[in-house]
């Protein structure tokens, strides 16, 4: 999944949002097409609570910013307990989750994610730098 911003307008007044609205799609060539059916659903679902008072929203366009890739979390073998682990295909960082919460998404930076201890750090330089401190090298001197 792929989080990206996208303006709406109130179909009923024409005026757009003055923020940014965010979807998960599947991908950035189907993302106008699928936050179009999301905001149909939503559409249909105002019109089932309010009938005739209901606030309808239309798709506008996509804002120009860098799409930010969800996690992509799936159940490992190994659950003790009411605690499950999940792992993310993307990065390949394992969170715990306590039943019965299952993950969803979340922003993923597999830049950021140390494959050593699983740790994600705040910055591609705070792993470097935690590499070097833990390991004595940073994976670009590894692989050479």
């Amino acid at each position: 999944m792929i989080k990206v911003k996208f303006i709406f307008k109130n179909k009923d007044t024409g005026e757009e949002s003055d923020y940014p609205d965010e979807a998960n799609v599947t991908s950035l060539e189907t993302a106008e097409q699928e936050i179009k059916e999301l905001l149909e659903q939503f559409n249909e679902t105002e019109r089932h609570r309010y009938g005739d008072e209901k606030t309808c929203r239309e798709f506008v366009r996509l804002l120009d910013e860098e799409p930010t890739p969800q996690h992509e979390w799936y159940k490992m073998d190994l659950v003790s307990g009411a605690v499950t682990k999940y792992k993310c295909q993307r990065c390949m960082l394992i969170e715990e989750f306590h039943f019965p919460h299952v993950p969803h998404g979340g922003d993923c930076h597999p830049e950021r994610v140390c494959e050593y201890c699983n740790e994600e750090y705040v910055s591609e330089k705070n792993l470097q730098r935690h590499q070097i401190k833990k390991y004595g090298m940073s994976f670009e001197e590894e692989i050479k």
